[in-house]
């Protein structure tokens, strides 16, 4: 399976190397890279023109490996690049994963559009002269010291037009059927809890929740890494019409005796998985005959 793994703001690749040497010892293709201007490449943070240059790291990563069925994961503002490379190359990707990340749905949507306001007051005051904007606010991205320690010393600027100019939407994003999204509960305030309160009752996303601060890959690591490998679970299920991805049971909608005398059954396969479903257990064909019972 591929996976490719995409940080949010200020972050790098390395934030994953948890989730990733997870992944990697199911024998799963991992990429976890650091966008254009940050971590190891930020030498080239003048060289982002917003989220669309981050989207062409993505693509081209897809691309050049020659990858397909991937499971692509945004964390933050990594939501905004991952929905731009699914804009772009939809038949590549077969899930989508957004751990406490935006979800923009309008071509050119900025993150600040986003964001709740004191967040963005923050941000707006943090802007350098040469338009990055330093990291703050660790102790709302993780929990103990240490943590925090290795955050500041990581952690790099992020471009400012990052946040301010929108990322470049098609609509293709849409036909993606399999999309999850990670809210982290303690992390409050939160732009990300609009886009829980959103889809948590809506069929044709899975949502889950888990009891961390903002940087769940750091903090959770084994419990990202099973909800991001059960994106991946959900690949083998047909992909049915959203309406009856519902909790994970098979029905017998209805008997119905046909003129010969034998019974049709009808399977409605409400099939929103949450992991009660074994992956092993492939829900069948449409209808079949049986004999008069």
């Amino acid at each position: 399976m591929n996976f490719v793994l995409v940080h949010g703001g200020w972050h790098g690749g390395w934030c994953w190397r948890e989730v990733e040497k997870r992944l990697q010892a199911g024998g799963h293709r991992v990429f976890a890279p650091s966008l254009t201007g940050l971590a190891e490449r930020s030498h080239l943070i003048h060289a982002v023109a917003g989220p669309d240059t981050h989207v062409e790291d993505i693509v081209r990563i897809i691309e050049f490996n020659s990858l397909s069925d991937v499971i692509l994961v945004g964390h933050s503002y990594g939501g905004m690049v991952i929905t731009g490379v699914a804009s772009r190359l939809t038949d590549h990707i077969a899930a989508l994963v957004y751990l406490d990340a935006f979800v923009p749905t309008e071509n050119h949507m900025a993150a600040n559009r986003m964001a709740n306001p004191e967040r963005v007051r923050e941000i707006e005051k943090a802007i350098q002269s040469d338009g990055t904007i330093l990291p703050t606010g660790f102790e709302r991205w993780v929990t103990s010291e240490e943590n925090i320690r290795w955050l500041e010393k990581m952690c790099t600027p992020h471009p400012a037009n990052c946040f301010s100019n929108g990322v470049t939407l098609s609509g293709n994003e849409d036909r993606i059927s399999r999309r999850h999204f990670i809210l982290c509960e303690h992390h409050k305030p939160s732009p990300f809890w609009q886009f829980y309160d959103r889809y948590k009752e809506d069929p044709t996303w899975h949502v889950s929740t888990l009891p961390c601060l903002h940087d769940a890959m750091i903090e959770m690591p084994q419990e990202v890494t099973d909800i991001i490998l059960e994106a991946s679970k959900l690949m083998a299920l047909p992909q049915y019409s959203p309406h009856f991805r519902r909790p994970a049971t098979r029905r017998l909608l209805r008997l119905r005796r046909s003129q010969s005398g034998r019974r049709r059954i009808w399977i409605n396969w409400q099939a929103r998985v949450r992991g009660s479903l074994p992956a092993s257990r492939r829900l069948w064909c449409a209808s079949r005959r049986v004999h008069q019972f």
